[in-house]
């Protein structure tokens, strides 16, 4: 009701002021309810009616997401802003004559939607009064004209799915860094997989690497690794997380020095880890990560030589890596 109040009495000053009209009509019916397009629809008219602009119906024939069709014609819109949703990411533009811009914001799907919707109405105030800054000749405001098709009646509204409203369900990732075991640090690095459980949730798959040599042995380590953690969103762009994780530990050698009784060999411990996790989004779906995860093994490690010590680390272990992750 207040919306058809609002379009009625500014259709009324449209000859004195610069007409808007809003296409919400490429969304999708999941992503219509995901983003309560109705209360969306509702903040950017009251917003653009306070910014002195007059909001029309983009076609007295083809009616928003539920409402009635107007009986009353509508002055043509000058500028016309529609609202699309492409994955993540919300796409505002605005088209005037044959003049397009557009905004695209990062849709993080644990903000609450009011505020969305006050960050998503700033935004298509600032792209309308851009369009609008920029002069048009006749002939283009014309073919405008010809160009611009009245929206496609909208589908029937259906609730959004669980999918529709979560992130993205895997990210993959790659950390170097390295893992302090006393007396020594060795150099790491780590490929995974972070799996969107539902809510806050995460399940995490992975494997690392381990470089641990020293003067007359070498040492690899493989490292395959499950766990689970807890993501709590800080800000718009920040993350923090803290899980646990669990996997065998893989342990090979070769001894350098000759006459050896035994001069390579592996074995298979167990080892549990505490990551705690910061990340950052830089761009889209790529984040940077920070990572610290103290630890244990099943047991420490020794290698002896003729009476001496060739290689030593203690069941304890603190990582620190630093990581870049993709959202696929």
């Amino acid at each position: 009701m207040l919306l058809l109040v609002l379009l009625s009495n500014t259709a009324k000053s449209a000859q004195q002021r610069t007409t808007v009209a809003l296409d919400l009509t490429r969304l999708n019916d999941r992503q219509y309810s995901a983003l309560d397009g109705l209360a969306l629809e509702q903040r950017l008219v009251l917003r653009l009616v306070e910014e002195g602009f007059a909001v029309v119906a983009p076609s007295a024939q083809a009616p928003s997401h539920g409402r009635r069709p107007q009986t009353a014609p509508t002055p043509t819109p000058e500028i016309l802003v529609r609202v699309e949703v492409h994955g993540d990411v919300i796409v505002l533009e605005a088209e005037r004559a044959r003049h397009t811009e557009r905004r695209e914001i990062n849709w993080d799907r644990q903000v609450e939607l009011e505020l969305l919707h006050l960050e998503l109405s700033h935004k298509a105030v600032e792209l309308v009064r851009s369009v609008q800054s920029r002069p048009i000749t006749t002939a283009e405001s014309a073919s405008s004209e010809a160009r611009r098709a009245p929206p496609t009646a909208p589908r029937a509204m259906q609730p959004a799915s669980t999918s529709e409203l979560e992130p993205a369900s895997v990210t993959a990732g790659v950390e170097i860094g390295g893992v302090w075991r006393p007396p020594a640090l060795d150099p790491m690095a780590r490929l995974g997989l972070r799996l969107h459980l539902g809510g806050p949730w995460r399940g995490e798959l992975g494997v690392a690497a381990v470089s641990a040599s020293e003067p007359g042995i070498r040492v690899i380590e493989i490292e395959p690794e499950v766990g689970i953690a807890l993501e709590l969103k800080l800000r718009e762009r920040w993350a923090l997380s803290a899980g646990l994780r669990l996997g065998p530990l893989l342990h090979t050698y070769s001894l350098d020095a000759g006459g050896a009784e035994q001069g390579s060999g592996s074995s298979v411990d167990g080892y549990a880890a505490s990551p705690l996790r910061v990340a950052l989004r830089l761009f889209g779906p790529v984040e940077l990560d920070w990572t610290i995860a103290p630890g244990i093994a099943t047991r420490g490690r020794r290698h002896i030589l003729d009476g001496k010590t060739l290689w030593q680390r203690s069941p304890g272990r603190i990582e620190a890596t630093l990581g870049v992750a993709v959202a696929l």
